[in-house]
């Protein structure tokens, strides 16, 4: 049915505008037959009066009389007797000779003559001139009779002249309701296609551009309708917040798939090296600058081993081991693990440690690996010298640390982008170590964040919550994990 295939703008113009027409009809219609009826009443009784009025003396017998009643009553005035004769009128004998023996037909005259009323109404066309009359016996003379024959066409005409006005009014008014109909059906219908539209958009571009899933939808309007757009970006944001978990979790993945085959490829040799190492280096013989020198290839070996274990611990992560202490230890460690490289890239630290921190629940080994993770990324920045400063202060009842270089800086596009596992701007590396840090410190129920300097370079800002929050970070984290790869598994 075409109905069915119709726009809701034409599903709610034509209705309404069909609805209109036909109250526009009836109304025009009642309109002029009350105006008619109306009239034809008014005048009919203004004859009445008057011919009740002449029935009831011999004005009706007098020429003259009738002649100036015609102009105030707007009828001929026709007296004639029982046998036919004309006593006055109105009308020429011999100009209008068939209009009289009209008026006076045999069946009118019996009827009106032998009735019980003496008076009688009757519709008369003559010569295509409609006729209203009405007859009156004179009341002292039952032979006389008077009729009033008043020409209607002008009131006929009248009343299709009022016809038409109306019509043409209704028309008028017709179309422009049919006009502001579809203005209004279009109002509600507009918001409805570009929401179409959009979602149109989002079906074929969804999985092409993240760009397009964050779009809002073009509908601004408070109604049904607006909420309608609202729950669509709601359920799109939500959507692409799945897609980006699961985008996510494959990357989180393939990220554990290569850490246990590096973990199996590097272990054994580096074992090997470490364990050559430290016999060398326990040698009583030894000159200083040797020692020295074997002690930086062990903390390398060191950074290697802390690699491997961090990308073990971001695709398989474990439980943490809870401690409650001062933030402000765990950085000062991260700080003299990398001493010998800040020393060796001639990076000089400056601390700005708050006292008085609140104590936070930690896990103090995987904490001092995300500031590592920092540390490393701001000496890499800095690779013929500058400054690194690190801040720690109290932000709510939590703690904030803030980790600066004076490298070349970040663009703010790629802030975000450089927490996605294998996204590195860097030409040697895999992308991991922030990927680490992120996992870390959102475990602890925290948060980690990078921006460009006004003054140039980059900072790394690290909150964490107080203790209460973290038992409930480290479930939801554990529970987040399984369901990525519950996704992983079933993709």
């Amino acid at each position: 049915m075409w109905w069915r295939a119709a726009s809701i703008r034409n599903k709610i113009a034509i209705p309404f505008t069909l609805a209109f027409i036909l109250a526009i009809l009836l109304t025009a219609a009642i309109s002029v037959t009350l105006m008619a009826r109306q009239e034809e009443t008014r005048m009919q009784r203004q004859i009445e009066e008057t011919a009740e009025l002449v029935a009831g003396s011999d004005l009706a017998e007098n020429p003259m009389v009738i002649e100036k009643l015609k102009p105030i009553i707007g009828a001929d005035i026709v007296t004639w007797k029982r046998g036919g004769d004309v006593i006055a009128s109105t009308l020429g004998d011999t100009e209008h000779r068939e209009l009289l023996d009209a008026l006076r037909v045999p069946e009118v005259t019996q009827d009106l003559f032998e009735g019980p009323t003496g008076s009688l109404v009757r519709l008369l066309d003559y010569r295509g001139t409609p006729f209203r009359v009405t007859y009156r016996r004179l009341r002292d003379r039952p032979d006389t009779a008077v009729a009033f024959a008043v020409d209607t066409s002008e009131l006929i005409e009248a009343q299709r002249s009022v016809a038409k006005t109306i019509a043409l009014i209704s028309g008028l008014t017709v179309l422009a309701m049919a006009l502001l109909s579809r203005l209004i059906a279009r109002s509600i219908t507009n918001p409805v296609q570009r929401l179409v539209r959009h979602m149109r958009l989002v079906r074929h571009m969804g999985r092409l551009s993240s760009g397009v899933l964050e779009r809002k939808a073009p509908v601004e309007s408070r109604d049904e309708i607006g909420r309608l757009a609202r729950a669509f970006d709601e359920m799109t944001s939500q959507l692409h917040s799945l897609e980006a978990k699961v985008v996510h979790a494959e990357k989180l993945a393939l990220a554990g798939q290569l850490a246990a085959r590096v973990a199996h490829d590097l272990r054994t040799p580096t074992t090997s090296i470490k364990l050559q190492t430290q016999l060398l280096a326990g040698r009583p013989d030894l000159d200083e600058k040797s020692r020295h020198s074997l002690q930086a290839i062990l903390e390398e070996i060191a950074r290697i081993e802390r690699f491997v274990t961090g990308l073990l611990d971001a695709s398989r992560p474990s439980e943490l081991n809870l401690e409650t202490g001062n933030v402000n230890t765990v950085v000062e460690e991260a700080l003299a693990v990398s001493a010998s490289q800040l020393a060796h890239h001639h990076i000089v630290v400056e601390r700005r440690f708050a006292d008085g921190l609140p104590q936070l629940s930690m896990d103090g080994d995987r904490l001092q690996q995300a500031l590592l993770n920092v540390i490393q990324n701001s000496i890499e920045a800095m690779p013929t010298g500058g400054l690194l400063s690190v801040d720690t202060a109290e932000d709510g009842s939590g703690v904030r640390i803030a980790i600066c270089d004076d490298g070349p800086g970040i663009e703010p596009e790629v802030a975000e982008l450089v927490f996605d596992p294998f996204f590195t701007t860097k030409r040697e590396g895999v992308g991991l170590g922030l990927v680490n840090t992120k996992s870390i410190v959102e475990r602890h129920g925290g948060t980690v964040s990078l921006r460009r300097r006004s003054e140039g370079g980059a900072c790394a800002i690290i909150r964490l919550p107080a203790a209460a929050a973290v038992a409930g970070a480290e479930e939801a984290t554990a529970t987040a994990f399984q369901l990525a790869k519950g996704a992983r598994v079933s993709g």
